[in-house]
């Protein structure tokens, strides 16, 4: 088994991000993300051995009080050698620094890909896609794709495959500006 500490996205972000999950599946392109069985997320982290006790309480004080994080969803890239197609997210400081938080506070060993220096933030829209079948999806989501906002509003720790739920955070609200007219 594997562990994840993923940003769950909000309702409507995450309502898009199914949409075109069941695109992919109705053109015959992938049901990979819809088989998976998890909710549109952007993953900060993932370790193939891990203390959960350790880890949980590691986030537990990374997470407490932590604000909800706006994204912007803007185009679809692909990891090719990997077969992934993906949202990409505008560049965002504060999502940099909680991902390098995440991995610095873990007590196991991260994955290459998800050290901050080869940190690439992204909503997977397909896995296990055939060159081929990269192509067309690409083809099809320049037809269908448009950029769009989201919040992260959870922080996940999850063990996969399958995805099983380990701890849950609910981040909170954001704060007003204290900006005065």
């Amino acid at each position: 088994m594997a562990y994840a500490i993923s940003l769950l996205l909000d309702d409507n972000a995450a309502d898009r991000i199914r949409w075109h999950w069941q695109l992919l599946a109705a053109t015959g392109l992938s049901r990979s993300m819809l088989e998976l069985g998890y909710a549109p997320h952007l993953t900060l982290a993932v370790c193939d051995q891990l203390d959960v006790a350790a880890a949980e309480h590691a986030l537990e004080q990374l997470f407490a009080g932590r604000s909800v994080i706006d994204v912007a969803l803007t185009v679809v890239e692909t990891f090719a050698a990997s077969g992934v197609i993906f949202a990409a997210l505008a560049e965002s400081a504060e999502l940099r620094q909680l991902q390098a938080e995440v991995v610095a506070a873990l007590p196991g060993a991260v994955r290459p890909d998800y050290q901050p220096h080869a940190f690439t933030p992204h909503v997977t829209l397909a896995t296990g896609l055939s060159p081929t079948s990269l192509q067309l999806a690409r083809q099809l989501f320049e037809q269908y794709w448009g950029s769009f906002a989201g919040r992260c509003e959870i922080a996940e720790l999850a063990e996969f495959v399958p995805v099983t739920s380990l701890r849950r955070w609910v981040l909170a609200p954001a704060r007003p500006s204290s900006r005065t007219p």
